[in-house]
């Protein structure tokens, strides 16, 4: 097998942009032709008069927009896309890693605290395991209502965050999810629980905002309590408040959400708080010493959770990679929600992270933007990554280089160790209380002092946006916006953290520099676009020129330019899909910004270099829509732009109204003067082109000169709070379909349907033409006619009861990769129970293999173990048990590298690798040891074994029926615990077979591990699909009720089977349209094998839903006494039964399981059921020994429904007998507890009238349950033909009376009804034959025992005998037999029916020749009886030859005697009657 290739977690794509490169080049080309003609001017040679100042300056600009082109061509010039797939993380990642969640907040005013509550309750609700969550909120406003907020946001939540789940709610941020129009939610048909549920969350929420927008700081600190520490904090100095808002570890089940933690930290006046910097590192030291978990995410309080998926989306991106430093953090672009449309201020900056964001993901990757971003924490602790680190770190930090580093907590030291070590699964601290004054610590103001915090330290773009943040929605917002961010870039430009000296001195790549200088430069752009810009109004007014006349050959370069470029950025837009508004819009805005902010960022930092200013950090105003819907604002026109007294606003209003003087002038000139484009020196067109673009793209400002109120520039601008966001959401966040786990889907079959009536309707007709003839007849009617009628009736009944099943089948379809995105936690843990009864017949080998198909699944360890049941009490399994754990160590960890795609060792290395170098030689190696292990367990003697070891000295003395319980335990390392059982057997009770093994099973697992679903095996059957429980899950978890999942069911499917099921016993046909159709009643039958149980239901408690119709029968859960009668007296056992009782699916295993063997050995004892119900109303149901079917069906009668799992490849392969005697002796004693189930009071008619077995389930039933009843009207109607031949008479209509079409038709329609169905299953013609006769082979050998068996049984003659089947490891079809499908007999009684049948209708067939040869049969048998004989003949071929075969091949002479004298005596009745 080639070596499989993994399911990757993220792809790197790169993204062509062939056209866009060549459209780069030929920008870049102009720019350079533009660079030399104006060389060429100033070295005089243009031609003209001599070039004056306003060129140079003009030269200088220009070279360096050709630099800012050619930094961004390099930030374009290679882009790349990564694809994540959360849904593969379940298959890579066995545990995810905690995240940190931080929340900075500072001023309660300008980012009100409704505005942080829904970014946190976003965070909160996320799809990922809460228990690896803590969100941080940090409040540099000390404000006791952001606090107050928190706390009832926390309420809020416990409502709030399971709604979410329930209903897959798509955006998690209340004010958006409620901001719908109206009536509310889009609705389905019958969807009124959902609405009444919504509107009670809006309600809920609605009262939230209502306490929150109504507290007052004043009246919350004189409450006291948790607002004592309020108690005279000013924002500007007070000490630290930690409060634990929430504290996961403490919650309820139903209450799951991540832990919530308030942080203002201390500030005092003497220290500089570094404005958002300093509350990150605060936030990064104490949780660090509170969770420590290894990834961190910041958000601003404005930018909520958008995609609920954001953080497994990280996870690939952090996860799947094969270096961490591809991956040191991970940045979601800023995008926005309710933003105006066509974006009029430029700052939604979509095209910006389309082109360029992609464009630097494929260089050393996107920048930190400051919010929706995923840190590994030990990059903000400065650690290189590990395939950089050895060249410069010979080994860890020490302790004394950590306090340097780190300050002087030992807490934040010690966690600050387990990071650096590189385990990203690193726990979070259990206690979080406890840490608080360690947090408290790292806190205060004076922490940072002498340490280096604040000196040293994959792009994800998912569908929908990750994270969604607040645009501000006004002029003076966004402007102050700009100038701060250009503010801090200047200051990095200036500085030593410069990126020029890092890609010189440090790891920073060369291209990713000149990617950081792209925006660095920003501020430092804005003094040559303002130079540039002033060029045009100067020219005019000082009657200049710097741009060459239309009449000049150089005018074709700038124009070119400027048309070229604005083509370019126009196509960039519409490639974005963004409008053509919006385009304009952002070519505007840039130019107003960097007249404006950038301008004023880059005097801000010049003042402050040269120590006569200072930078002043300015809190941007965060808005948010209101939950009621209304996009009316005050301002009817919400992209206008407004204005106030900011001096931010003194440069563009500068600069427009020099444009329009400038221009008037110019005009005046052109006009009244003459000075036009011919005047040598002068102004031309293109200074006016110039003059005329500014004042097009400041149109704001030149509406704001005659503008009134915030929209005019007034002497004195009053200042303004910016505009509410007006435009809301559009879409209504209705009830979202949730993307199933399992689809049910009807299989189509009107054809069918159409056959079934067609062959129904000839029986009938058969039934009527065959009563009309005993009617008619003059006197009695012969007693092989009224004989004939009783069995067509009774065929008629058993196909009314396979068209009731076939009728209405389903198919489950299951989606385990979304798993992942719907269950909220964690997956369920299961226990596995293999079966075994006799080493001899069911060799050791064969159980190993299943056991270590089971250990290797797909699915976390530790929710697995899986017990061993052997009843064969052999040293010999248990050793060799032994020996697979230890093998195991080896194999799962192989299957799961090379995602091997079936998992039992003996099927795996029965095939030849693919050549692969490196897979190759891990695959020899293995095939090796798993040799050995073979030759370890065959050659193992049970002697021996108890002699030479002590772990063996329970065996001693031990009989097979007679002995003590044993148990041993195995812990798993990597793979799932092992536990092998064989439970107390004495000659004084009866050990029920394996009801009584499972039931053992069921007892011994719930005190150890006590997983809520329990998977059951034959030991002969592995896993064929490695992914078969997480297809399970589906079907567990996928229902809205878990009545429709009591247990799935998955179909028996057999590895290596004979070619053409030879002996019928493959049964694909009859679980395709039987299983199917029963599927789409109550539930697929319990099969025995490969099936997942509930454990609450085999402790027999019905579903929640029958509970609720039944008050009256159980009004709570039980009592210890009811649970003492009914589980036995364990206390262990009905505590485990109580945790499953509360219906915790999630209930976590034991962990110490050889503490529990003592308790295990209790349950496991021989006596231990008596006076209990185990066996009865609880476990699997004795009384059969086809137990399962029986067990199954009591799980319906209580109400609960089944599901059939029917995965490719299969989820499981068995063994199916490869000799006809194995054949029979399974299907005896299949159909000889079906009848003992069909003559007890577990008959499925009275549960069906009695409890909630359907009407429709019970018929099903029955199907399976009258198999053996079959026997004596097929055998009856299969004598006939002969008895007829022998006696001279006929039972059929003769081939000239009108009854024979309907009897031809029907023998022709039915067996064309059966061949069809086999070829739409895709059975070969062949497989069909097989199945056929052996129907009839069984019907008159292994069910017409099982029917006499039972009636002995019965009538106290005998006692039913579980016979095991022989289990064969090996599916090859090439055995010491040179004809493994061929019959073979032996001297079992089980021959004697079919062979005596098969002589006597030779005889019948030679009598009844001879009679129509010599004239004897006028009035006797005609052709019917003659088909008869022969088709039956047909079917019993094998024994046909089996009566001239030798050996194994022949049939026995014993056989043939006493078959020959059941021949002889009925050819005596038949002359006598």
């Amino acid at each position: 097998m080639a070596r499989a290739n993994k399911l990757r977690l993220q792809e790197r794509v790169p993204l062509r942009r062939t056209a866009w490169k060549f459209a780069d080049l030929a920008i870049l080309a102009v720019l350079l032709a533009l660079l030399a003609r104006r060389v060429a001017s100033l070295l005089g040679n243009s031609g003209g008069a001599p070039p004056s100042r306003t060129w140079l300056v003009a030269l200088v600009c220009e070279a360096w927009f050709t630099l800012v082109w050619l930094l961004n061509v390099n930030g374009k010039w290679s882009p790349v896309r990564f694809d994540t797939h959360p849904e593969r993380l379940s298959e890579r990642i066995d545990e995810l890693p905690a995240v940190d969640m931080f929340v900075t907040t500072a001023d309660p005013k300008l980012e009100p605290p409704a505005v942080t509550v829904n970014t946190v309750l976003s965070l909160l609700a996320v799809d990922y395991p809460a228990d690896k969550l803590a969100c941080y909120v940090s409040d540099d406003g000390c404000s006791p209502v952001t606090f107050y907020a928190l706390r009832e946001a926390t309420e809020f939540a416990k409502l709030w965050v399971p709604f979410c789940k329930r209903h897959d709610v798509k955006v998690r941020a209340p004010f958006v999810y409620f901001s719908s129009s109206g009536s509310g939610p889009e609705l389905g048909a019958n969807d009124d629980e959902f609405l009444r549920e919504w509107t009670s969350m809006k309600s809920e929420y609605e009262k939230l905002v209502s306490r929150i927008e109504n507290a007052e700081e004043d009246s919350l600190v004189r409450r006291g309590g948790e607002f004592t520490e309020f108690l005279g904090a000013e924002r500007r100095n007070h000490p630290t408040i930690i409060k634990v808002v929430w504290d996961n570890s403490t919650s309820k089940a139903e209450e799951g959400f991540p832990s919530l933690i308030y942080i203002s930290r201390e500030k005092r006046a003497q220290y500089h708080h570094h404005f958002k910097a300093g509350a990150m590192n605060v936030l990064t030291r104490a949780s660090a010493v509170l969770t420590n978990a290894p990834i961190m995410l910041n958000v601003d309080c404005d930018m909520f959770a958008n995609n609920p998926k954001v953080i497994l989306h990280a996870m690939c991106l952090l996860l799947g990679f094969d270096d961490e430093v591809h991956s040191g953090f991970v940045q979601g672009p800023q995008k926005f929600y309710s933003a105006l449309k066509d974006d009029p201020f430029g700052n939604q900056l979509e095209v910006l992270f389309q082109k360029l964001g992609s464009g630097i993901a494929g260089l050393q990757g996107i920048f930190y933007n400051g919010t929706g971003c995923f840190h590994r924490r030990k990059v903000i602790y400065g650690m290189p990554p590990d395939s950089i680190s050895p060249r410069k770190i010979r080994g860890s930090p020490s302790y004394k280089e950590l306090q340097k580093n780190l300050g002087t907590s030992k807490e934040l030291i010690e966690s600050a160790r387990g990071i650096i070590s590189g385990d990203i699964l690193t726990a979070q601290a259990a206690d979080i209380p406890s840490r608080i004054e360690a947090a408290k610590e790292v806190s205060a103001c004076n922490y940072e002092t002498g340490t280096c915090w604040g000196q040293e330290t994959a792009f994800l773009n998912p569908n929908p946006p990750a994270f969604l943040g607040s645009a501000p929605t006004g002029g003076p917002a966004s402007l102050t916006q700009y100038k701060r961010w250009e503010t801090g870039l200047f200051e990095i430009l200036l500085s030593k953290n410069n990126p020029i000296l890092l890609s010189i001195f440090k790891h920073l790549g060369f291209r990713q520099c000149l990617a950081y200088l792209i925006i660095d430069v920003w501020s430092l752009r804005s003094v040559f676009e303002l130079c540039y810009a002033l060029l045009g109004p100067y020219c005019l007014l000082a009657n200049q020129s710097f741009l060459p006349k239309a009449s000049e050959p150089g005018f074709s370069i700038p124009l070119a330019l400027f048309l070229t470029y604005n083509a370019y950025n126009f196509i960039e837009y519409m490639d974005c899909r963004v409008s053509a508004r919006a385009w304009w819009n952002n070519q505007r805005m840039q130019r107003v910004y960097s007249s404006s902010a950038w301008l004023l960022a880059f005097l801000t930092v010049l003042l402050k270099t040269l120590g006569l200013s200072e930078t002043v950090f300015e809190v941007t105003r965060k808005d948010k829509s209101t939950a009621d819907g209304d996009d009316s604002a005050e301002d009817a026109d919400p992209g206008r732009f407004t204005f106030d007294s900011s001096p931010v606003f003194i440069p563009p209003t500068a600069l427009t109204i020099v444009n329009i003087v400038a221009v008037a002038v110019g005009a005046w000139r052109a006009v009244v003067v003459g000075a036009g484009e011919d005047v040598s020196g002068g102004p031309g067109v293109g200074e006016f082109v110039c003059c005329g673009w500014l004042l097009l793209l400041f149109w704001p400002f030149v509406r704001g000169l005659g503008g009134k109120g915030s929209y005019g520039i007034p002497w004195s601008v009053k200042l303004k709070a910016g505009l509410l966001v007006a435009a809301l959401l559009a879409s209504a966040m209705a009830s979202a379909k949730k993307l199933p786990l399992q689809e049910r889907v009807p299989v189509d079959r009107r054809a069918w349907k159409f056959a079934d009536v067609v062959v129904l309707s000839l029986l009938v007709a058969a039934l009527v033409h065959r009563s009309a003839l005993i009617l008619g007849s003059d006197g009695s009617p012969p007693w092989y006619w009224v004989a004939a009628l009783a069995c067509e009736a009774w065929f008629t009944l058993v196909w009314l009861l396979n068209m009731n099943v076939k009728w209405s089948p389903v198919r489950f379809n299951t989606h385990p990769e979304r798993l992942a995105e719907m269950v909220d936690d964690e997956l369920p843990a299961v226990d596995m129970f293999v079966t075994t009864a006799d080493p001899k017949l069911e060799p050791p080998l064969v159980t190993v293999n299943t056991v270590l198909s089971l250990l290797a699944v797909d699915y976390p360890a530790d929710k697995l173990a899986c017990y061993v049941s052997d009843d064969g009490c052999s040293p010999v399994t248990c050793y060799a048990m032994r020996e697979a754990a230890e093998f195991a160590k080896l194999w799962v960890p192989f299957c799961k590298r090379y995602d091997v795609k079936v998992r039992a060792p003996f099927v795996y290395f029965s095939s030849a690798p693919e050549p692969d170098d490196g897979f190759l030689h891990d695959w020899t190696a293995m095939k090796s040891e798993y040799e050995k292990l073979v030759s370890r367990i065959e050659n193992a003697e049970e002697s021996s074994l108890v002699r030479r070891d002590s772990e063996f000295s329970e065996f001693l003395g031990a009989d097979r029926r007679n002995h003590p319980t044993i148990i041993k335990s195995t812990q798993g390392e990597g793979f799932p615990s092992l536990i092998y059982v064989s439970r107390e057997k004495s000659p004084r009770y009866h050990h029920r077979f394996k009801a009584g093994a499972m039931n053992v099973l069921t007892r011994v697992s719930a005190v150890m591990t006590n997983a809520p679903i329990m998977l059951n095996m034959d030991c002969d059957m592995f896993t064929n699909n490695p992914k078969v429980i997480r297809h399970a899950m589906c079907l567990l978890l996928g229902f809205d009720d878990e009545v429709d999942s009591g247990f799935v069911q998955t179909p028996q499917k057999f590895y290596g089977a004979l070619k053409d099921d030879p002996f019928g016993n493959q049964m694909e046909v009859l679980f395709k349209k039987l299983g199917f159709g029963v599927a789409g009643l109550q539930g697929m039958f319990y099969a025995g094998t490969g099936c997942f149980h509930r454990r609450k239901i085999i402790y027999s408690l019905p579903p929640d839903s029958i509970r609720d119709m039944e008050p009256s029968k159980i009004k709570c859960s039980p009592s210890y006494k009811e649970l003492q009668t009914n589980l036995g007296r364990s206390k262990e056992l009905i505590d485990s039964a109580r945790s499953i009782i509360s219906g915790d699916m999630f209930t976590a295993p034991t962990v110490d399981i050889s503490s529990r063997i003592n308790v295990a050995k209790e349950v496991s004892a021989c006596s231990y059921e008596y006076g209990t119900r185990w066996g009865k109303e609880v476990g699997w149901v004795y009384g059969s020994v086809t137990e399962d079917i029986l067990t199954g069906q009591r799980i319906h009668s209580a109400g609960w429904r089944s599901a059939l799992l029917d995965t490719e490849p299969p989820a499981f392969l068995g063994s199916a007998p490869t000799e006809a005697p194995a054949s029979l002796i399974q299907y005896k004693r299949w159909t000889t507890g079906l009848l003992e189930i069909l003559f007890s009071k577990n008959n499925p008619i009275l549960p069906s009238i009695f409890k909630h077995l359907e009407f429709r389930q019970c018929l099903a039933y029955l199907v399976v349950y009258i198999w053996p009843v079959r026997a004596p009207f097929e055998l009856c109607y299969a004598l006939l033909g002969p008895y007829c031949l022998l006696a001279n008479q006929s039972f059929l209509p003769k081939a000239s009376e009108p009854g024979f079409s309907i009897a031809i038709s029907l023998f022709l329609m039915y067996n064309m009804h059966g061949f069809m169905e086999y070829m739409e299953c895709g059975v070969s013609s062949r497989a069909w034959w097989n199945n056929h006769r052996m129907q009839r082979v069984y019907s008159s050998s292994a069910w017409i025992l099982a029917f006499l068996t039972v009636i002995l049984k019965t009538l106290g003659l005998s006692e039913t005998v579980f016979e095991v089947t022989r289990k064969d490891q090996s599916g090859d079809a090439s055995t010491e037999d040179a004809d493994p499908g061929r019959f073979t007999f032996d001297a079992s009684p089980v021959f004697i029916p079919p062979t005596a049948l098969t002589i006597l209708n030779m005889v019948a067939i030679a009598v009844g020749a001879w009679r129509a040869v010599t004239g004897a049969a006028e009035a006797g048998p005609g052709a019917g009886e003659f088909v008869c004989c022969g088709w039956v003949l047909l079917c019993l071929w094998p024994f046909v030859r089996g009566l001239v075969g030798k050996g194994s091949y022949g049939i026995p002479w014993s056989v043939k005697l006493k078959a020959g004298l059941l021949v002889a005596i009925f050819v005596h009745i038949c002359r006598r009657i």
